[in-house]
């Protein structure tokens, strides 16, 4: 059992030989499905869209965001998250969708979450973002991080080379014995 989205509220459903069109409620188009069992899913799309499926059709859902949804999970059916444009992030608590603080602006292309209580988000900008349980963090991946650690590198390498120079002009100097 699968299930595809895309352009024009494109929704497929493969039933283990063969794929289908299934009747969407939006011609808007979807970026993102979430199965979370047989009888309950999530996509999500342009403009906030969201829609379910029942176990039977799909239906519009109430969104608090009118930015783009790029990302879809759930942990449960009483728990899940979608990400997207501008830092949006958004949370299902089994009754409602709300917004939740951001701590980025860039835009969020994906989500995977490990439990309820820890996730990841990465976006555009080198964007990564950690639920903690409590809260979305930032995370500073080593990419990021890399010109940084190389410009320190190559600055305590001159200074380490600029003493040693120093070191050496402060000795004797070498003489070369002659014998007659």
């Amino acid at each position: 059992d699968g299930w595809a989205v895309g352009w024009d509220g494109t929704i497929i459903h493969w039933n283990g030989t063969e794929w289908s069109t299934a009747a969407s409620p939006t011609t808007k188009p979807l970026y993102s499905v979430f199965m979370v069992n047989t009888t309950d899913g999530w996509a999500v799309g342009i403009d906030g869209t969201i829609i379910r499926w029942n176990g039977t059709q799909w239906s519009n859902v109430t969104c608090p965001t009118t930015n783009y949804l790029e990302s879809v999970f759930m942990t449960s059916a009483s728990d899940g998250w979608a990400v997207g444009g501008s830092g949006n992030i958004i949370h299902w608590n089994g009754t409602e969708w709300s917004s939740v603080t951001s701590p980025t602006k860039s835009w969020l292309l994906s989500i995977s979450m490990v439990s309820a209580d820890d996730g990841w988000a990465v976006g555009y900008d080198g964007a990564i973002i950690r639920w903690n349980g409590k809260g979305w963090v930032p995370e500073f991946p080593a990419i990021i991080l890399m010109p940084l650690l190389i410009s320190l590198t190559l600055f305590a390498s001159t200074l380490a080379r600029t003493a040693l120079k120093k070191r050496e002009d402060q000795l004797p100097s070498k003489r070369t014995a002659q014998t007659t």
